[in-house]
């Protein structure tokens, strides 16, 4: 992989760069590589680690069955989402309200962990604080990009597209 850098060419290619190096090997990657673009080099990388992807990528493309599916800025993606995801833990003895219920699934019953993925998470919010319910371990972060590019494949596959429609 060093060797696609020799020289400071203008552009590289990589394919899966990361797989099968370990996690300090892959981290020093994505920074080197994120060092590389910073500096005005060009890079083209196909991967299936979301994580390297969201590292290292400014425009993502998403090619499924030889068509181009998704492009855009990660920005872009994730306001295409416009979602975030709400954790908490309900603490000892509390149950999720009944008008959250539907919002929220339970990811762990045994630390009664809940997760819910939302575009209004300040009127989830509200509900909660109004519902007196006591929660601890509250986090509300943007939906992970592998999340916003799963969700936009699939609206993408259940689109009729017209060139596969046959005419009656």
């Amino acid at each position: 992989m060093a060797l696609a850098f020799v020289g400071n060419p203008e552009l590289v290619f990589l394919d899966e760069p990361t797989s099968g190096l370990d996690i300090e090997a892959q981290e020093r990657f994505q920074t080197y590589a994120r060092d590389y673009v910073n500096k005005g080099g060009s890079l083209i990388l196909t991967s299936h680690n979301w994580a390297e992807i969201e590292h290292i990528a400014d425009k993502i493309i998403v090619i499924d069955r030889g068509e181009k599916i998704i492009e855009g800025s990660k920005n872009e993606l994730h306001g295409t989402a416009g979602q975030s995801c709400i954790e908490l833990n309900l603490k000892e003895g509390e149950q999720m309200p009944e008008n959250l219920s539907p919002h929220f699934n339970c990811i762990n019953a045994a630390s009664k962990s809940y997760q819910a993925t939302t575009d209004s998470s300040e009127t989830i919010l509200k509900q909660l604080y109004a519902s007196d319910v006591k929660f601890e371990n509250l986090t509300i972060e943007k939906v992970k990009l592998a999340t916003v590019i799963e969700n936009l494949r699939k609206a993408h596959t259940n689109t009729p597209n017209q060139s596969n429609q046959k005419a009656a």
